[in-house]
């Protein structure tokens, strides 16, 4: 409520503001009430004359939180602050300014003794003093905790009384019905089966001690005395200080198995086992007023328990020292002790009996499953899972049970046990994975290192076979040597992953622009990108962009970068790299719309000779080195490399890190001796060639044309067919790592033709293993020829076609032909 909300005040002459500077700190309903009083007919005057000593008690009063009025004057004009305002009920606002004896006529003769005696000089305290007040319409008796104290002018001579009341009314009420409600108590507790005590106050005095407590308590005479002194030996037993912190935190006090000592009439202390339960009891302001007590004596209960426990005490100290997880379960399954080595190896609280909460969750289930059918049956359990150590990780357990059963055969319980054999397991597994990427890096290495051998051999064997100078001798030379171009690569970057191993690599560093940098590496990647027909978005800085480092190392970490983006990117896919000059650093982006990894990818994409997930075509090809020796090298200048990917088919991000700087001829090849098989020629055949390879098969063709034969070459599977639809042939050599549709599917189809049914189907790969031969047997394949292949191994194959073609070019039934 403000000012404004008040009548206007009647007299012609207002109060100024200056008159109420004392009140500008005090806010309230009270000192907006006096500030917009008419204060014209009040016996306290105008405020322009109001001394001293009354404006500090009036600033003071306002100020306060308890109830308070200031009486002013030989008339006693009437001051009260917000807080009293409830205690004058219907007599506010009216009662501001006014006589106190006008105020309150039947609350007068009281107050005016407390008054007299105030102005007197004396302090004046009262608690719990009645006094007759009229609220909502009615008189009603109400009791008050009152203050009187004289206030003082500047001579000294008392002309005012300032009070402070309290109301007390509630609490009175209060007691009276505690009073009441504790003689009704007395009456039903006495009858109470079980020992009941209200011990009242802080001194916890006895109240109620009904019969049966007094049974326990040995008949001692104990209403209206302190726990302390009626019973001596609580204080000792600590039980006075528990209903001391019940009494004083209002928090019940549960006992259970509490050891008790009570005097006996033949002065021999006797010790029971006892339950109970110290609840407060509080007033209707929720104060602690006194403590309810019950309880039962266990002696008996708690004897034969204890001796039962230490019988399995002795059992569970045995268990304890085992140096083995054990555990035990009912006849159900569920699980009823864990030993210590149990809760030590999983962190788990001790007593918390949830055991498969700390299985791994892939092996829950189907660990449930067999614990079902082992429970329900009573045959042994035995499995092996992860179980979760309390580092954090998981560790390989065997865990075996067996059933405990009575005379009667039944099921009483199970005894089991957890065996740590995580090392074992993960040196198993770690042997297999070394095995399976030993097996899998000796295949793909001899696919690598055969696939460019194949045209080699067939181009040296053509050069064994034809005169030196012509144009197929010109071209075989070409072959060769982008073929031995393709293998020194692969030698070099095997040799690198040698040096970065024993850490022989020597950076030659200088100054560099990373800018040209970046522009040698897309140099060397380009023909790559422009064979799969990649767009390539490529965002340099304007201005240089320094490093420290070796200019040929840098250039081979971003174009191992790029290499791989444009082998895991599909044709007409897009490749990017994009620079970012920063004060300290220099971030090199290669990112592609490719593959994509998986999370398990990309925390093994920089190991050492580990690729994603190899397809039959070796499409993407690689050692497995390139991403392994960039991050080396990066690490070298003092960068880093991370990778990223938001899944499978979604592309890669690769993000070279270095610090950025202040600015400041072709060796021969050497002869090969060539056997000079293949001179003598077989009767000649109809061949199709197909190889992805293009100088695979063009090298091939030519070895085969020089031998007599008719050949056609195909470089996929679309185009092989075209070319059989054409007109069918007498043998069909095929390379499997066909793109797209592979040698083995391309074989099926054409062994489902009726004209080349008969015909001869022969696998060319560089994948040599058993398994290999095995696969393309059930391809179709009537030979398996591991790259490269002699001359001498490809007259003796052929010569087994069914069919040839004269030298007039006429086919001709090979049936009648020698055997070669």
């Amino acid at each position: 409520m403000t000012a404004s909300s008040f009548p206007a005040p009647v007299s012609d002459t207002m109060p100024s503001s200056h008159d109420f500077a004392f009140m500008l700190p005090v806010h309230g309903e009270m000192a907006e009430r006096i500030r917009a009083h008419d204060w014209s007919s009040s016996p306290a005057g105008a405020p322009s004359g109001w001394p001293a000593a009354l404006k500090t008690t009036l600033s003071m009063m306002l100020g306060a939180r308890f109830p308070m009025f200031l009486a002013w004057g030989d008339s006693h004009a009437y001051f009260y602050n917000d807080a009293f305002i409830d205690i004058l009920a219907d007599r506010h606002p009216s009662a501001l300014g006014r006589r106190l004896a006008d105020i309150a006529p039947e609350a007068w003769e009281t107050v005016s003794s407390l008054i007299g005696r105030a102005l007197a000089g004396q302090e004046v305290y009262h608690e719990d003093m009645p006094f007759k007040l009229r609220r909502k319409g009615y008189d009603e008796q109400a009791w008050f905790t009152v203050s009187y104290s004289p206030v003082l002018d500047d001579a000294g001579a008392a002309i005012g009384v300032l009070g402070v009341c309290v109301e007390t009314t509630g609490r009175l009420h209060a007691e009276q019905a505690r009073l009441e409600e504790i003689g009704r108590l007395r009456e039903v507790f006495e009858q109470a089966p079980v020992p009941i005590a209200v011990l009242m106050g802080p001194e916890h005095r006895y109240e109620i001690s009904n019969a049966m407590n007094q049974v326990f308590l040995q008949h001692r005479a104990v209403l209206g005395l302190p726990a302390a002194k009626a019973l001596p030996e609580a204080t000792e037993q600590g039980l006075i200080a528990l209903l001391d912190q019940v009494y004083q935190s209002g928090e019940p006090y549960l006992g259970w198995e509490v050891p008790v000592t009570v005097g006996t009439a033949s002065g021999t202390p006797a010790l029971h086992y006892v339950n109970f339960i110290y609840q407060p009891i509080r007033d209707s302001l929720g104060r602690v007023i006194g403590i309810f007590s019950t309880g039962s004596d266990i002696t008996s209960a708690v004897l034969a328990t204890r001796a039962l426990e230490a019988s399995e005490q002795r059992f569970r100290t045995m268990i304890d020292a085992v140096p083995q997880m054990i555990w035990c379960a009912s006849p159900d399954g569920a699980n009823t002790y864990f030993n210590k080595q149990w809760y030590a190896f999983t962190g788990m609280p001790a007593g918390n009996l949830d055991g498969w909460m700390a299985v791994h969750p892939d092996d829950r289930a189907c660990n449930a499953v067999q614990w079902r059918a082992s429970v329900a049956t009573g045959i042994p359990y035995e499995v092996k899972n992860r179980l979760r150590h309390h580092s954090g990780e998981y560790r390989w357990t065997l865990v075996r049970a067996l059933p405990v059963r009575d005379a009667a055969g039944e099921v009483t319980e199970w005894m089991g046990t957890n065996t740590d054999i995580d090392e074992q397991e993960r040196a198993v597994e770690a042997l297999q994975q070394a095995s399976a990427r030993k097996d899998e890096f000796l295949a793909m290495l001899a696919h690598e290192l055969r696939n460019p051998l194949a045209p080699i051999s067939a181009a040296a064997e053509l050069l064994a076979l034809r005169a030196a100078q012509d144009a197929g001798v010109r071209q075989a030379a070409g072959i060769i040597a982008r073929q031995v171009d393709h293998i020194v690569h692969l030698v070099d970057d095997l040799l690198d992953a040698s040096r970065v191993t024993r850490g022989l690599i020597q950076l030659e560093r200088s100054m560099l622009d990373m800018r040209e940098v970046a522009a040698g590496a897309l140099e060397q990647v380009r023909p790559l990108l422009e064979r799969h027909r990649h767009h390539l978005a490529a965002d340099l800085p304007a201005s240089a962009v320094h490093v420290l480092g070796d200019g040929n190392r840098l250039v081979q970490v971003l174009a191992n970068l790029l290499n791989n983006a444009a082998k895991y990117t599909p044709e007409g896919g897009h490749v990017s790299l994009a620079m970012k000059a920063g004060g300290e650093t220099v971030e090199v982006c290669v990112a592609d719309d490719g593959a994509g990894m998986t999370p398990d990818q990309l925390r093994q994409a920089f190991e050492l000779f580990y690729q994603g997930e190899r397809t039959l075509d070796r499409a993407q090809g690689g050692l497995g080195i390139g991403l392994a020796l960039a991050k080396s090298l990066a690490q070298q200048h003092g960068g880093s490399i991370a990778a990223s990917s938001d899944g499978p088919g979604k592309g890669s991000r690769f993000v070279l890190t270095l610090p950025r700087a202040a600015a400041g001829a072709p060796s021969g090849l050497s002869g090969v001796p060539l056997a000079a098989a293949g001179a003598q020629r077989a009767s000649s055949r109809r061949v199709l060639v197909v190889d992805d390879n293009v100088d695979a098969a063009l090298s091939l063709g030519l070895l085969l044309e020089s031998m007599g034969h008719v050949v056609v070459t195909a470089h996929d599977a679309a185009a092989a067919l075209a070319r059989h639809r054409e007109a069918s042939f007498d043998a069909y050599l095929l390379d499997l790592g066909l793109p797209g549709v592979d040698g083995f599917a391309l074989a099926r189809l054409l062994r489902a033709d009726p004209a080349s049914a008969s015909s001869l189907f022969v696998a060319l790969t560089g994948y040599g293993q058993e398994q290999d031969k095995l696969a393309s047997k059930a391809a179709g394949f009537d030979c398996h020829l591991v790259k490269p292949v002699g001359a001498a191994q490809l007259h003796e194959v052929l010569a087994s076609c069914g069919a040839g073609i004269d030298a007039q070019g006429a086919r001709i039934d090979s049936s009648s032909q020698p055997a070669p």
